[in-house]
């Protein structure tokens, strides 16, 4: 607490370098998603087509995430360290 390390900082540390990793891996995903929805057109697809991609980029968000919040879970616990 107000910037003197104690026995948590290494912890709070890895927690925070965790939860930036997870940040952007996220931010990672949307581009990469963002560059493809793009480059291939999709913009003017069919509804169908946009949902069906919309899904797939739902899945993996929702992966990046439950894989950066397990990360972030490991570091917070005492064997985490």
């Amino acid at each position: 607490m107000l910037g003197i390390p104690g026995p948590m900082a290494g912890s709070a540390e890895r927690v925070r370098g965790e939860v930036l990793r997870l940040v952007g891996l996220v931010l990672l995903v949307d581009a990469v998603f963002l560059g493809l929805f793009f480059a291939a057109g999709l913009d003017s697809a069919s509804a169908n087509l946009k949902l069906g991609f919309a899904i797939v980029w739902t899945v993996a968000n929702v992966a990046a995430v439950v894989v950066g919040l397990n990360r972030v879970k490991a570091a917070r616990s005492p064997r985490g360290r």
